[in-house]
C-alpha cells in the first residue's frame, strides 16, 4: 500500500492530501478539522481500560464478544441476540453484504465514501443514486422506483449532517421489502433529540443500523462499531463474521462506554454550541454558505470562483487540515466539510482563511512555558524560576504567572496587592517589579476546611473548600482576564501549576494546570522529585492519569534533586520515554544552600541547620505559620544556626526566640497556650532571652488578642502570652501596604535612625494598654509619606513586636540585631552581609544549572524558536 490509495478519500492523512496538492513538503499540524472526532476527546473509561488490561493482550479475547455485545444491548435498551460487535462499521458493512450478497447495491450521494469502497473490496459493484433534493435531503420517490436491491443511507449524513426521519425509513422498507436497508447511524450519539434513532424501534428484517463507536467516544484507534437488527437477520449475518474481531481491550471499553451520562449529555451539548459557533463564524465570512447540520460537522459551500484544492493547500501549509469534498459527488470542488473543534481553533482557523496572504498567522498569544510537578513540592517553583532568570538574559522579556497559589507566604505590591512569594521571586528572577496579574488568586488557609481568598490582590472573603469551589467560575476568569493582560505585556510567560496535574478528585474544578495551559497554548514540563523515590511511577502516574486531550501538553520532562551517578538513571529514563511518548528533556542535580523561597511549609521540616554557629536563634513553628520567609536571610547568615521549633522541649537555651506571623492568630495561640509555650516563653524572658515578634507574633505577645465580628472564625477572644502592655482587637478591613522608615532611640537591639523597608499584611489594631515604648517609625506607607509610631517593647528591653515582615532583608538592620547579640555573649562580630550568596547570584546560579543540565536547544524549539546563541552543555549531565 502507498500513500496514494487514501488520496482525498479520508481525513486525517496529511501526507496523502499533501502529495495529490503536490507538496514537497508536510507542514507539521497543528489544528485538524478534517476527522469528526468528539471534540471532548474519550471519557475516562477509555483510560481505565487501557491502563487496566496490560495482560489482556496475552490471552485470547472472548471469541464472539458476549459481554460487550450484551452491555451494548443493555445500554441502547434492545435484546443481546439483536446486536452483533464488530471491529468498526466498515467490518461490519462487509459482514453485512456477505451475508445478503446483493448484486445492485446503491447509494445516494454525497455520502461516506466508505459503502463504495467496502462494495468493491467485495466483489461487487455498485452504484451512486440520484435521489436528493437541492436541500440535501432525501427524494424517497426515487428510491421506491429504482432498480437496486440494498440501500445505503446515513442518518446523520456524512458529509452534510442531514437527519432522515425515522418514519421515512420505516415506510420505505414496508413499500419495499424486496430492498435491503442499510441505516449508518455512526453520528447519531451527537443528535440530542433521541427520537431520531432507530435503534429501539422494532425493524423489519430489511432494515440493519450500523453504528459506529469510534466518533462520539473518540477511540479511532480503538476500533468498535455494532449492527442492531432483528432477530432473523442477526442470526444470518453472524454466520459471515470471523472470530476474534474484536480485541480484548476494545471489548473491556465497550462494558463502560455508555456508563458516563454526564460525559455523553456534556459532549452533545458541546458538540451542539461548538457547531454553533463554528457556522456562525464561517457564514460571516462574506459568499460562504452552510448546510444545516445535526452532528458534530458541517459542509460549507466556498464563494464563487472559489476552490476547495487552493483552500487546502493555503491552510495545509499553516498547519491548518480540512477536508475537501471535490471527491463527494453532488458536492465537488466548491465545497468543505469542517469538524466541530475548540473555539480557539475555530478563531484560528477563521483568521488563516479571512487573511489568505499570510503566511503564517499571527499568534494570539505570546510564547508560554508551563512546568507542573508530580507532586507539590516537586520543585517546580524552582525551575520556573530559573526559566525565568534564563530567558531574561537571553534578552526575552520574560513574566512569571500562577492562576492560583495556596500559600501562607505572601507579599504585598507597591500597588498593595497581595500575592503568593513564590511569583514574587520569579519576578525578581526575570528583573521585574511583581504584580498581582502574575498570581491573581491566592488561597490562604484557616483552617482544615476554610480559606481566606485574595483575587487581583484583594481579599474578598474567608470560605470553607465547598463555597470556594461554587466560586470557581469567578476565579477562572480572573485567572485567564490577569494572563490576558500579562500577554499583551510580555514576550514569554512561565506558568507554574499547583500541585499535580492529575488530582483526579478537582479535575473538573482545576484552572490552575492543564486547563489554564491549554487557554494559553503553553508547552507543559512535568518537574519529578528524584529525591522522594518512586520517580518513574510518578512519572508514569501522572501523566496516565491526566485526561487524554490535555495530555497532548506535555511536551517534555525533568527529573529534579538527583544525587549520585546519571548512568544509572538511563535505563529507566528510556523506558519512561517509551512508556510515554515524551522526551526527558534533563536530569537536575540537588540544589543546595539557595535563598530563594521554598513552595510551602513542607520545606521546613528538614532545613539543614549550621553546626557550632556562633548565634542560636529559635523561631516557633506555629501550626498555620505564614511568611517565614521573612527568616531567610538569618538562615543563610554564616555563623547564624536558625532552627524551627514545634514542641517546647526543642528549645534549649536559644539568644533569640522569634515568633513569626500566622494566618489564624487565635487557633496558633490556642494552640501555643496548651502544650505549654507560654510558660516556657515566660521563663526564657525571666532570665534575660530576648523575644521578638513579627505580625501574628507581635499579636501573640500581648494580654489579649479578640475577634468581636468574627475574621478568624466564630468571634471570641483569647489571653496572650502577656509579654508586651498590648492589646489586639480583629478587624475586617486588611491592611496591605509596602512601608518605610527608621528606628527610634527605643529600639532595643540597636542604634536609632537604622532604615528599614518592609510590607504589612495583617488584620487587626494594636493599642498599648499603658506607656509603652515604641521601636519604629514609619515615614511612608506607599505611595503616601506619613508619620507613624509602629511595635512595641517591653520595660526591660527584651521583648520586641511589629508588623511588619521583611526587616532582615534590610542588611543594616540586620547587622545591628547580630552585633548586639553577640556583644551579649562577648563574641566576635558576625558579618550579616557574609550569606552563602547573594539572591541575584541565585537565580544565576540555578539558570546555569538549568542550562547545564536540560536540553534549551529542544525547549527552544518546542516554542518554535531557534537561537544560535544558547550554550549548552549537554542534557541529562549533572556537574
Amino acid at each position: 500500500m502507498t500513500k496514494n490509495d487514501n488520496i482525498n478519500k479520508h481525513g486525517g492523512d496529511a501526507s496523502a492530501i499533501a502529495i495529490q496538492l503536490g507538496m514537497d513538503n508536510v507542514p507539521d499540524i497543528a489544528l485538524d478539522f478534517s476527522v469528526n472526532i468528539n471534540p471532548l476527546g474519550s471519557p475516562d473509561c477509555v483510560k481505565a481500560a487501557l491502563c487496566a488490561s496490560p495482560d489482556s493482550i496475552h490471552h485470547y479475547p472472548d471469541i464472539y464478544a458476549y459481554k460487550a455485545t450484551t452491555e451494548l444491548a443493555q445500554a441502547h435498551d434492545v435484546e443481546p441476540e439483536n446486536v452483533i460487535l464488530g471491529n468498526g462499521s466498515t467490518e461490519l458493512m462487509s459482514w453485512v453484504l456477505q451475508s445478503i450478497k446483493p448484486e445492485k447495491p446503491a447509494w445516494i450521494a454525497p455520502c461516506y465514501s466508505g459503502y463504495e469502497e467496502v462494495c468493491k473490496a467485495t466483489g461487487i459493484e455498485g452504484k451512486s443514486l440520484d435521489a436528493i433534493d437541492e436541500n440535501f435531503s432525501v427524494v424517497f420517490d426515487n428510491i421506491e422506483k429504482a432498480d437496486i436491491d440494498l440501500l445505503f443511507l446515513a442518518s446523520p449524513n456524512n458529509p452534510t449532517g442531514t437527519i432522515i426521519e425515522p418514519l421515512d425509513i420505516l415506510s420505505l422498507a414496508q413499500q419495499r421489502p424486496d430492498l435491503w436497508i442499510i441505516i449508518d447511524e455512526s453520528f447519531m450519539d451527537f443528535v440530542e433529540d433521541r427520537s431520531l434513532t432507530l435503534i429501539r424501534k422494532k425493524l423489519p428484517k430489511n432494515i440493519i443500523i450500523i453504528k459506529s463507536l469510534t466518533k462520539f467516544f473518540a477511540i479511532p484507534g480503538l476500533r468498535l462499531g455494532m449492527a442492531y437488527t432483528c432477530s432473523e437477520t442477526s442470526d444470518l449475518i453472524r454466520k459471515s463474521r470471523l472470530p476474534w474481531s474484536v480485541n480484548a481491550i476494545a471489548q473491556q471499553t465497550a462494558l463502560k462506554l455508555y456508563h458516563d451520562k454526564k460525559y455523553i449529555e456534556a459532549s452533545r451539548s458541546y458538540a451542539r454550541e461548538l457547531r454553533d459557533y463554528l457556522i456562525q463564524n464561517i457564514e460571516g465570512l462574506s459568499g460562504w454558505k452552510c448546510i444545516p447540520s445535526r452532528s458534530n460537522y458541517i459542509a460549507a459551500r466556498l464563494p464563487d470562483g472559489s476552490s476547495a484544492k487552493v483552500l487546502q493547500q493555503h491552510l495545509l501549509q499553516q498547519g491548518i487540515l480540512i477536508r475537501s469534498c471535490a471527491n463527494f459527488d453532488g458536492l465537488g470542488e466548491q465545497y468543505i466539510r469542517l469538524a466541530v473543534r475548540p473555539r480557539a481553533e475555530v478563531d484560528k482557523l477563521i483568521s488563516a482563511i479571512a487573511h489568505p496572504a499570510a503566511i503564517k498567522p499571527k499568534p494570539h498569544k505570546p510564547s508560554s512555558i508551563m512546568v507542573v510537578g508530580t507532586m507539590s513540592n516537586s520543585g517546580k517553583s524552582l525551575v520556573s524560576a530559573a526559566l525565568c532568570r534564563y530567558f531574561a538574559r537571553k534578552g526575552m522579556k520574560t513574566a512569571p504567572f500562577k492562576a492560583q497559589n495556596m500559600s501562607l507566604n505572601s507579599f504585598v505590591t507597591k500597588e498593595g496587592g497581595e500575592m503568593g512569594r513564590a511569583q514574587v521571586v520569579q519576578a525578581h528572577a526575570a528583573g521585574l517589579e511583581p504584580h498581582t496579574d502574575m498570581n491573581p488568586v491566592l488561597l490562604k488557609p484557616l483552617g482544615d476546611a476554610g480559606s481566606q481568598v485574595i483575587v487581583d490582590g484583594q481579599p474578598i472573603g474567608n470560605y470553607p473548600a465547598k463555597d470556594y469551589y461554587a466560586m470557581k467560575e469567578q476565579m477562572r476568569k480572573a485567572a485567564f482576564d490577569s494572563y490576558d493582560r500579562l500577554s499583551e505585556q510580555y514576550e514569554l510567560i512561565i506558568l507554574e501549576g499547583a500541585g499535580s496535574p492529575a488530582e483526579i478528585n478537582l479535575l473538573e474544578e482545576d484552572f490552575v494546570n492543564l486547563r489554564m495551559a491549554e487557554y494559553a497554548n503553553a508547552h507543559v514540563l512535568l518537574v519529578a522529585d528524584i529525591d522522594r523515590g518512586g520517580v518513574f511511577a510518578s512519572i508514569y502516574g501522572t501523566i496516565n492519569l491526566v485526561p487524554m486531550e490535555y495530555r497532548k501538553l506535555i511536551k517534555g520532562i525533568i527529573i529534579n534533586k538527583f544525587r549520585g551517578d546519571i548512568s544509572l538513571l538511563e535505563p529507566g529514563i528510556k523506558q519512561i520515554e517509551e512508556l510515554t511518548n515524551i522526551p526527558v528533556l534533563g536530569v537536575l542535580p540537588y540544589v543546595r544552600d539557595l535563598r530563594i523561597d521554598d513552595e510551602d511549609s513542607v520545606a521546613l521540616d528538614n532545613r539543614p541547620v549550621e553546626q557550632d554557629a556562633k548565634i542560636d536563634i529559635a523561631v516557633v513553628r506555629l501550626p498555620r505559620i505564614s511568611n517565614y520567609t521573612d527568616f531567610f536571610p538569618l538562615e543563610h547568615t554564616l555563623g547564624v544556626s536558625l532552627r524551627y521549633v514545634e514542641d517546647t522541649y526543642e528549645l534549649g537555651d536559644p539568644d533569640l526566640i522569634i515568633i513569626p506571623g500566622s494566618k489564624n492568630t487565635m487557633s496558633d495561640l490556642r494552640h501555643i497556650t496548651k502544650i505549654g509555650w507560654a510558660e516556657t516563653l515566660g521563663a526564657a524572658e525571666a532570665k534575660g532571652t530576648p523575644i521578638m515578634g513579627i505580625c501574628g507574633g507581635f499579636q501573640m505577645l500581648g494580654a489579649r488578642i479578640s475577634d468581636p465580628t468574627g475574621v478568624e472564625g466564630m468571634p471570641g477572644e483569647e489571653i496572650g502570652l502577656n509579654l508586651l502592655p498590648v492589646t489586639t482587637v480583629l478587624e475586617q478591613k486588611k491592611e496591605l501596604a509596602q512601608v518605610e522608615g527608621v528606628t527610634t532611640k527605643e529600639y532595643p537591639f540597636g542604634k536609632s535612625g537604622i532604615k528599614f523597608k518592609g510590607y504589612e499584611i495583617h488584620s487587626g489594631r494594636t493599642t498599648a494598654n499603658t506607656k509603652v515604648d515604641v521601636p519604629l517609625s514609619i515615614r511612608l506607607r506607599l505611595p503616601n509619606e506619613v508619620k507613624e509610631k509602629a511595635g512595641a517593647v517591653s520595660e526591660n528591653g527584651l521583648v520586641f513586636g511589629c508588623y511588619i515582615h521583611g526587616l532582615f532583608d534590610e542588611q543594616e538592620f540586620t547587622q545591628q540585631l547580630l552585633d548586639w547579640l553577640c556583644k551579649r555573649k562577648d563574641l566576635e562580630q558576625l558579618d550579616a552581609g557574609q550569606a552563602s550568596a547573594s539572591l541575584p547570584e541565585d537565580f544565576d546560579h540555578i539558570a546555569d544549572v538549568l542550562m547545564n543540565n536540560v536540553s534549551m536547544t529542544k525547549v527552544m524549539e518546542m516554542m518554535n524558536r531557534k537561537d544560535q546563541n544558547i550554550e549548552v552543555k549537554g542534557g541529562r549531565r549533572c556537574p
